[in-house]
């Protein structure tokens, strides 16, 4: 399984990713998402395309912080 990305931070708040993985399902298979910080809390959101017999999408959201 092999997997590449980047990743670019419009200014010190937004990050815009883009990313590829090979031989994880039959096809390949392409990521996408955004990043937020604002105040201590990060919000983190991608979309995967499903290359598998159903096709789709799935959606990953996180949300982080510090103590």
């Amino acid at each position: 399984m092999y997997s590449m990305g980047g990743e670019a931070w419009i200014n010190s708040m937004v990050a815009l990713r883009l990313g590829y993985k090979l031989n994880y399902d039959v096809n390949p298979t392409v990521t996408a998402g955004f990043g937020l910080k604002l105040r201590g809390f990060r919000f983190d959101y991608a979309v995967v395309s499903l290359n598998n017999t159903l096709g789709g999408f799935a959606q990953r959201v996180s949300l982080l912080t510090n103590f």
